[in-house]
């Protein structure tokens, strides 16, 4: 489990910046124009910028589209070999296309989670409170409510770091 929650490099591309390399590729610019293009446009996404400058280099080198993607983070795994596969096929607007659709469903699963997430927190927490507040007026302890409070917490957050893990 700890693995899980190590701290996780994203890959470069979301579902905007996928749509977008689609674009440049299907308007039929090779992958240094697309490179280019794209770090003109990144603007304030240094990570981004730099990714794509490394790239140029690359495919300046003799690398291939796809090795480029790889070596900089653009994309995770799954994702580069479906790029290979619709780089072999001519086919890599569209399969960039699907993957922009499938970050943008995951996006918003996600998204969701994170809101039934908080909503299951908050009436923790407020049962919890409610029950300090009850043995408070008994006179006793509350520790036992302090300690659940904080394992509610923390266990809510672990949930998140898994969510934002690809």
């Amino acid at each position: 489990m700890s693995r899980l929650l190590e701290v996780h490099n994203k890959p470069l591309l979301d579902a905007h910046w996928c749509r977008a390399m689609a674009t440049l590729l299907a308007s039929g610019l090779n992958a240094e124009q697309t490179f280019t293009a794209l770090k003109r446009q990144a603007g304030r996404n240094h990570r981004l910028a730099h990714a794509c400058s490394e790239a140029l280099i690359d495919i300046g080198q003799g690398a291939s589209f796809v090795s480029a993607l790889a070596r900089h983070k653009f994309f995770n795994r799954y994702h580069l070999e479906q790029i290979k596969i619709g780089e072999l096929s001519g086919s890599l607007p569209i399969t960039l296309i699907n993957i922009a659709n499938r970050l943008n469903r995951q996006h918003e699963r996600n998204q969701k989670l994170k809101t039934q997430l908080k909503l299951s927190q908050a009436v923790i927490v407020i049962g919890l409170i409610a029950g300090a507040a009850l043995t408070a007026a008994k006179g006793g302890s509350y520790f036992h409510e302090i300690v659940g409070l904080i394992i509610v917490v923390i266990v809510t957050k672990s949930l998140y770091k898994m969510l934002e893990i690809d």
